[in-house]
């Protein structure tokens, strides 16, 4: 799965079409370690959504009622378009933990996955949101809205006292494609940001398994 994963990237990256929406996801190394040395239990973290083309009271009012904790909504330009920015939190949630412990109104959660190669960083949409977004979408504007529209970015953000080791694959860092594994080494204090490629997107909207795009030791 993974290597076909790699092969649809790679011939997809000069095909990148824009999204109706995106989400930035703020990953903290130090998060990621507590995870990793506990069995259950999942910890908030904080990501920015921009939607598109989303002006009116009455438009951002739906995106508040369905989507938990947002907060700092504010009017913002994209591609010489309006869009509408919000902050809301996110669930990370640990190796043994299930995924039916995130609210049923989180846009999103990361899962972290142990394999035999160490432990992996997985996500997916909230189908309960989604829907939600799906069936206002087609009533108010004769549309169809899946987890495709939607772009995932993550900051990858060491804040440790040592060094951080890790591997990604389907996606752009930094805005360099990388279709197949990258290995990558954050200094303390260092940052990165890691683009969900479209094809990984594609995959996590249709498969039921969790796809880790990031591991670690």
């Amino acid at each position: 799965m993974k290597r076909f994963i790699g092969l649809a990237f790679f011939f997809s990256i000069l095909i990148f079409l824009a999204c109706d929406g995106e989400v930035t996801v703020n990953l903290y190394v130090q998060d990621l370690l507590e995870l990793r040395s506990i069995n259950t239990g999942f910890i908030y973290t904080t990501a920015n959504v921009v939607i598109s083309n989303i002006t009116k009271d009455s438009e951002k009012d739906f995106f508040a009622s369905v989507i938990g904790n947002v907060s700092n909504g504010h009017m913002v330009k994209e591609e010489n378009s309006d869009a509408y920015s919000f902050d809301t939190k996110i669930p990370l949630i640990g190796k043994n933990n299930p995924v039916t412990a995130i609210a049923e109104n989180d846009l999103l959660f990361i899962k972290m996955i142990e394999t035999s190669d160490g432990f992996g960083i997985a996500y997916q949409f909230n189908e309960i949101v989604l829907d939600k977004i799906h069936s206002w979408v087609k009533s108010e504007y004769n549309q169809d809205f899946s987890a495709e529209d939607i772009a995932v970015n993550i900051i990858m953000n060491n804040d440790s006292v040592d060094d951080f080791s890790f591997t990604a694959s389907s996606v752009y860092i930094n805005g360099a494609a990388y279709p197949f594994e990258k290995n990558n080494v954050l200094k303390r204090r260092e940052n990165l940001t890691i683009q969900v490629s479209e094809v990984l997107n594609m995959a996590v909207g249709t498969d039921s398994d969790m796809l880790p795009f990031i591991m670690f030791k």
